[in-house]
């Protein structure tokens, strides 16, 4: 069996106490790796989740389908995963993001 190797976006969070790099302390972890099963239009993604100093260690793992690579970006990517995976406990939060005026929800009606 040969094993293909696929894109993957890693995007790490830290804290740096007053800005000191030597202190960073690892906070979270998203991963974001093309599962192959897409086109050139059109991704799919599994995705994986690590938190709190343990980068290694998956603590959510997800899928996203669909994603429009065309018209979508990077940003709109780790949205979207982010939506799959931690989405739902916060469904509440995005919803009073919809009904507020705030400018963020006037963006985010826009692009979506």
């Amino acid at each position: 069996m040969v094993k293909i190797l696929l894109n993957m976006l890693r995007v790490t969070i830290e804290i740096l106490p007053s800005g000191d790099e030597s202190r960073k302390r690892h906070l979270g972890t998203v991963e974001i790796a093309n599962d192959g099963t897409g086109s050139q239009e059109i991704g799919n993604y599994s995705i994986r989740l690590a938190k709190f100093g343990r980068p290694n260690q998956t603590w959510l793992y997800g899928k996203l389908s669909g994603f429009d690579r065309i018209r979508r970006g990077p940003y709109d990517l780790l949205l979207q995963s982010l939506l799959a995976t931690i989405g739902v406990r916060n469904s509440a939060t995005v919803e009073e993001y919809k009904k507020s005026q705030s400018p963020i929800v006037n963006l985010m009606s826009e692009e979506m």
